[in-house]
């Protein structure tokens, strides 16, 4: 089948402020006409509406474009491999494939279009029974629950402290920490999300609610204090997470829910060596040999074809709906992950 000429893709011309995005711009521009030895012309057909991707969008965090504007907005996907360039050998036309990254993470190509040219290293198969909207959430989530599981080194029957726990990145820590023998201790805003956590595999749940979050990981550790923690939150919630950690003990910052900001009290650093550490997945990525990358990234799918992970699905919406899908995706209390698809 002959390739069009012209495909859509949602850009980033200026940041946008607020919930009016009125930054972004449907454009048409050129599709790949070419493919160079070792790369894949993937369509991707199915997106995910990340926080990330809203961060970007309002240019909070810039360098993801490494301030370059109109870029393609777009974190990750599901696609269909159209063309291999000389070389590749690994896939065939048609098959179903995810970024491990996509060009977004460090170039300014989003999944946010329905062309683009990925280099044969960073895609991966997607195995028979995983769903597309399952498949097209591989990367920002499952990814970065390994890798920051993988840096902390936690031991087996220790205890691990995370917030946002009712985020789906924090479901499936808890999911993957089970796994590797590690217990969870799981912050959340509302009571309400205790029972759901619990089911989930959660051995603690504290609500932020109506309880101390320090004295309530002191009572649960009998006064030792989490081995380590992940924190997206900031503000005074990345103090009382240290605050909540064993001396010697790590956190990871790897969001900014709350805040562009945290507070630290400096003393707690230096008198009992703790250390608060960012994570950013792409970089991470980056420090994997190609082989270790390989097997990473074969294991998280392989877990996701057995059920392991549990991922909420919503809405789909076109490409030319994608205001109408930022702001689904901002309203309280909605059930599922947002798509663009087209």
């Amino acid at each position: 089948m002959e390739l069009p000429k012209l495909q859509s893709a949602i850009q980033i011309i200026c940041y946008s402020q607020g919930s009016s995005f009125d930054g972004l711009q449907i454009k048409q521009i050129p599709v790949p006409s070419e493919v160079p030895e070792g790369g894949v012309l993937v369509r991707t057909i199915l997106r995910p509406v990340n926080p990330t991707d809203l961060i970007a969008i309002r240019g909070i965090r810039p360098a993801a474009f490494r301030g370059t504007l109109p870029a393609t907005v777009g974190s990750e996907g599901l696609g269909v491999v159209v063309e291999c360039g000389a070389g590749v050998t690994k896939f065939t036309k048609g098959q179903r494939v995810v970024g491990g990254p996509w060009p977004s993470i460090f170039e300014s190509q989003g999944t946010w279009q329905q062309y683009l040219v990925v280099s044969a290293d960073n895609l991966f198969a997607v195995p028979d029974g995983v769903s597309d909207k399952d498949a097209s959430q591989f990367f920002v989530n499952p990814v970065t629950v390994y890798g920051m599981l993988d840096r902390h080194k936690i031991r087996e029957g220790e205890w691990l402290l995370q917030t946002a726990a009712g985020s789906a990145l924090g479901r499936q820590m808890i999911v993957m920490a089970k796994l590797r023998g590690i217990k969870t201790i799981n912050v959340v805003r509302r009571t309400a999300q205790k029972a759901q956590l619990i089911d989930l595999g959660a051995d603690e749940v504290i609500s932020s609610q109506d309880e101390d979050l320090v004295q309530r990981v002191m009572e649960i550790t009998g006064g030792k204090g989490a081995w380590a923690a992940t924190d997206c939150c900031g503000a005074e919630t990345t103090q009382q997470v240290v605050n909540a950690v064993r001396p010697g003990g790590k956190v990871f910052i790897y969001g900014q829910f709350a805040s562009n900001q945290m507070v630290l009290d400096i003393m707690d650093l230096l008198l009992y060596d703790k250390r608060v550490v960012g994570f950013q997945l792409g970089f991470w990525v980056r420090s994997l040999s190609p082989a270790d990358k390989e097997a990473k990234f074969t294991e998280i799918l392989d877990l996701m074809a057995k059920g392991v992970f549990q991922f909420q699905n919503g809405e789909s919406y076109p490409l030319e709906c994608v205001k109408e899908a930022l702001l689904a995706a901002e309203q309280p209390g909605r059930s599922g992950k947002v798509f663009l698809e087209g």
